[in-house]
């Protein structure tokens, strides 16, 4: 029945995503999300491919070899696992702010995919996951089920984790992501409640084109506003922050301002080079995104080695929370790294009571003048520029 459109609307978002590919590539930025973005759109070219071509064959009828069906069908159904794992993939990166996801976990995840995929191309001998009719019909097989296990299982873990970190994080602007990613599986499945209720009405993998559409244009609005180095919120999103929490004369809650500086930045340039200087910048937002993400803060870097969060909190206890907390896992990091240098922040801070009213450069003034001092008091305890390790 829609024979002809179904093809003419996949090859539509082939070419809307060969577009997306074409942005990516563009970019500079390369991070392991992006990186995985990529992978996520082309397993969904190679799904719309095969999908097409499966479509075109069924058109053709008996005239078409059963093996050349049977191939097709099996890669379709491979590639539709593929991109699953892919979007899970993905959101774990986007989940963990910057930091990498852990290997070992991904490659125990992946076995499921591994295992279907195994079954899958045996099904042409073994019928397991389906099999060619004499008619060039394709039909499900005995563990057809495992197909769906797999798409549908990557794609709630993945929507799952979103939700989590959607509950639990603190800054808005990272909430607002993780909502992005959580509802990702809201159109595909709501295509594939129509296509099973329309036999071949092309609604699955539109609609899953217009999902990673969506989640492309949340990232290309992002990128507006993050730092390319670290991927933490830069200076302009930071001074629209500030302005907008300082000008709500609703606020129920303390204000805290840190300014942060990396100890003896200059020195880990000029000693280890300047790619080791951009490391320990991307493990300094890392380990920030660590400890703040899970409080009322909004974490930026404020330009060269200075980061700076906004945290908004019940009373000063939380505040010397956070700063032991910095403490604590600064010097972990260091111990752990082995680089040869130990990564440590002076930071200074200023508040804004509930009834007081500070103008953005006043309380950033303040921040400032206390980040003077600390750093002061630093650098008149330590002899050398790096302390040997």
């Amino acid at each position: 029945m829609y024979g002809i459109l179904y093809v003419e609307i996949n090859l539509f978002c082939v070419a809307l995503l060969l577009y997306v590919i074409f942005i990516i590539r563009a970019s500079a930025n390369m991070r392991s999300a992006v990186i995985a973005f990529r992978r996520t759109v082309v397993a969904s070219i190679a799904v719309l491919i095969f999908d097409s071509l499966r479509n075109s064959l069924e058109l053709l009828g008996a005239s078409v070899p059963a093996w050349l069906f049977s191939a097709v069908c099996g890669l379709y159904m491979l590639s539709t696992g593929i991109l699953s794992y892919c979007w899970f993939v993905y959101t774990e990166n986007k989940l963990n702010r910057g930091r990498e996801p852990n290997r070992k976990a991904l490659i125990l995840a992946s076995i499921p995919l591994i295992v279907f995929a195994a079954i899958c191309v045996s099904s042409p001998w073994t019928g397991l996951v389906y099999y060619v009719d004499g008619n060039a019909v394709c039909h499900p097989g005995s563990l057809f089920f495992t197909r769906l296990i797999v798409c549908y299982g990557y794609l709630a873990a993945a929507s799952i984790h979103a939700l989590y970190r959607f509950v639990n994080d603190g800054d808005r602007t990272e909430r607002t992501h993780d909502l992005t990613l959580a509802s990702f599986v809201v159109l595909p499945a709501a295509g594939s409640a129509l296509a099973a209720l329309v036999h071949g009405l092309p609604a699955v993998w539109p609609a899953t084109t217009f999902s990673l559409l969506m989640v492309f244009v949340n990232f290309q609005v992002a990128q507006i506003s993050t730092d390319g180095l670290t991927g933490l919120n830069n200076r302009r999103k930071f001074d629209e922050h500030l302005r907008a929490v300082l000008s709500d004369t609703h606020r129920s809650k303390l204000v805290y301002l840190f300014l942060a500086d990396i100890n003896y930045f200059k020195s880990i340039n000029d000693t280890f080079g300047h790619l080791e200087g951009d490391a320990a910048l991307v493990r300094t937002g890392a380990l920030l995104q660590g400890v703040c993400g899970s409080r009322d803060a909004f974490i930026a870097r404020y330009g060269g080695d200075e980061f700076a969060v906004i945290l908004r909190c019940d009373s000063p206890a939380d505040m010397n929370s956070l700063l032991s907390e910095l403490d604590n896992i600064f010097h972990a990091s260091s111990e752990e790294s082995g680089k040869g240098y130990e990564l440590s922040l002076c930071v200074g801070h200023a508040v804004c009571a509930q009834d007081q009213d500070l103008a953005p450069d006043e309380l950033i003034a303040a921040a400032d003048s206390s980040l003077y001092a600390a750093k002061a008091e630093y650098q008149s305890s330590h002899a050398s520029a790096i302390r040997a390790r």
